[in-house]
């Protein structure tokens, strides 16, 4: 699931299996947080939106040391849902708050919210900021398919209408 969210970018391929998993083991958190994931890139907004309780449960039964990790991830489930909801400005003010305040070993939700965030910046036509943005996540990890995304994303603006045809 994660390859398929993340490396391949075809969440449809990663939505199967995810959601197998959410239903054979209900209470594991860390399939809670990739099945919402999934359910939003497979344009599914609102039964991702109906789980929001769940992971919301989810951070606050957390000990102190996942806290970090599960807080971050249900910001970034929350960041994918303005952005798809075409919530620029409140898009931003999440992406911003995973970026200032990110704690977590890995930096896969960090990248993706520069990357979110540039692309907000875009649309609302700051493209300064946006390059800021770009830049920033240029320069990490490049596992990603997400990283070519960006090397595209500092030569030409994101419009909604490109990532239609790329996706």
């Amino acid at each position: 699931t994660y390859a398929y969210l993340h490396f391949e970018e075809t969440p449809s391929l990663a939505h199967p299996h995810i959601k197998a998993l959410y239903s054979e083991f209900p209470g594991h958190p860390y399939f809670k947080f990739l099945y919402a994931e999934s359910l939003i890139k497979n344009d599914q907004i609102n039964e991702a939106k109906n789980i929001l309780g769940e992971l919301k449960k989810v951070v606050e039964g957390s000990v102190s040391y996942q806290r970090v990790e599960t807080s971050t991830k249900l910001d970034y489930i929350n960041l994918l849902i303005e952005f798809e909801e075409k919530r620029y400005r409140d898009a931003i003010v999440v992406a911003t708050k995973i970026i200032e305040n990110y704690q977590m070993e890995l930096d896969w939700i960090l990248l993706f919210s520069y990357i979110i965030r540039g692309k907000c910046y875009d649309l609302s036509g700051n493209r300064g900021m946006a390059l800021r943005d770009y830049k920033a996540a240029s320069g990490m990890n490049s596992y990603y398919k997400a990283s070519n995304e960006v090397k595209k994303l500092i030569n030409k603006p994101f419009s909604k209408q490109r990532r239609k045809d790329e996706g």
